[in-house]
Order: structure tokens, then sequence, then C-alpha cells
């Protein structure tokens, strides 16, 4: 107001100029003034604007360190009990490993024991094995001392019956020894029939009287080819012994039958 009535003073054409410029002047200050007035209002606003955004940014961050403390609680609580899930199942699982080795080192003392208890009849078997064996072996020494073997003895026959002729007969043409049949208990050829190679006769003898003195007689049997030798069994040579037990097994004894070689 004071400023327009400045104004309309200075439109007045009756003012002088010392007038004009005190009304200048005049209105210079009370722009001043309402300058200053308008702006402390502006002033006044910011400070009210910034308080209150102080305050919503200090809610803001209470409530966000309430959250972050609920977050945190939550997840400790969350961690405290997987924490305790993982202990027990450790618990358990340990427990049962425990268990799982007990039955291991329980089978295993168990298996020990069986394979020493094995051990032990594998060495009473092998023992008695032996001493059979020990037993076989003089057995067969004793019935081996009623045989004897003919070599290069011409193979003609084609019968085990032929062949025990042809075995009476060369002992009472060469060695002039009566035999009969039932002096021999089984005549037989070893070995498998090959062409052009005769194979060794084994006679066993019912007694070893009449091997013995046909032993004797071996001398008036010279002009023979024939080689007459006691049947010794011999641990070396595996293979005779075996092919003599094989046909010996074969034949079972039975050398009158008729049978083609």
């Amino acid at each position: 107001m004071c400023d327009r009535d400045a104004l309309e003073e200075l439109q007045q054409p009756t003012m002088s100029s010392s007038e004009i410029l005190d009304a200048i002047a005049g209105i210079k200050i009370s722009l001043r003034e309402e300058i200053k007035a308008h702006f402390g209002n502006v002033s006044c606003n910011i400070l009210e604007t910034e308080e209150r955004l102080n305050a919503n940014i200090a809610a803001i961050e209470k409530r966000m360190v309430q959250r972050v403390d609920e977050s945190i609680c939550k997840i400790s609580e969350r961690c405290e009990a997987l924490e305790e899930k993982v202990r027990l199942s450790l618990s358990e699982s340990g427990s049962k490993l425990e268990k799982i080795v007990s039955l291991i080192e329980e089978n295993l003392s168990k298996t020990n024991h069986r394979c020493n208890v094995l051990d032990e009849e594998v060495k009473f078997l092998q023992i008695e094995s032996e001493a059979k064996s020990q037993r076989i072996a003089s057995l067969q020494i004793k019935l081996n001392q009623r045989n004897i073997l003919l070599f290069n003895f011409e193979e003609t026959e084609r019968t085990e019956s032929q062949l025990l002729e042809l075995v009476v007969l060369f002992f009472e043409k060469n060695g002039k020894i009566s035999v009969q049949p039932k002096d021999l208990e089984y005549v037989y050829r070893i070995g498998r029939k090959e062409e052009g190679k005769e194979r060794p006769v084994m006679i066993a003898f019912s007694t070893t009287k009449i091997k013995n003195e046909i032993l004797k007689a071996r001398g008036n049997m010279n002009s023979s080819k024939v080689v007459i030798a006691e049947d010794f069994p011999s641990t070396s040579d595996t293979s005779k012994t075996s092919t003599r037990t094989t046909t010996k097994t074969t034949i079972k004894k039975a050398p009158l039958k008729t049978k083609k070689i």
C-alpha cells in the first residue's frame, strides 16, 4: 500500500526533485522489507518441510531397523532349528554307522573263525589224505607183488580169452611151467592199441608162489624175445601208473569174458 501511494505521488506533476528522490528512497525501503518478509516465510516453510522429511526418514529407518531385527531373529531361529535337525541327523547317522561297523566286525570275526575252522579241517584232511595215499600205495605194492609184465609179447589175439590161452601156452612152451587159467586172476594189455606196436601184457596171479616160479624160470626163456618183469609201482612215472590203473578199472578184473580188443 505504501508503495502504491508513493507511486501515485511520483505521478503528480507538482512534486519537486527532492520529493521524488525521497519517495524513491521510501519505495526502496518498503520493497526491501516486503522481500525480507516474503523470503523469511519461504525459509520457514523450507525448515518445516526439512523437519518433516527428517522425521519421516527417522520413522522409516526405525521401521527398517525393526524389520531387519525381526528378520535376523527369524533367520536365527531357523538356523538354530536347522542346526538341531542336522545334529540329530548326524547323531542318528553316526549311530547307524556304528551299528553297521559293529555288524561288519562281528561278521568278520565269524568269518575268521570259520576260516580257522576250515584251515584246521583242511590240514586234517591233508593228513588223512596222505595217510590214505600211503595205505593205498602199500596195498598197491602188496597187490603188485603177484603181478608180472610181459614186454614184446606178440599181439595177435582178438579177445582177452584168446590172450589168456596164448599166455598159458607161452609159459608151457618156453618156461616148461604148467599154468592153469584158475591160477590167473586177470590178463590184459596196457594202453591203447596202435598199429605196429605191441602193448605190454599185465598178468595177475592168484598166489605169489606161481609168480615166483615164473620168475625163476625166466632163464629158460632166453630164446624168446619176450621180456618178463615185475610190476613195481613208480611214483615218478605217474603216466604209466595212471594208464595202468585206468585199464584195470575199465576191465574190472574180468579177464575171462570174451571181449574184442
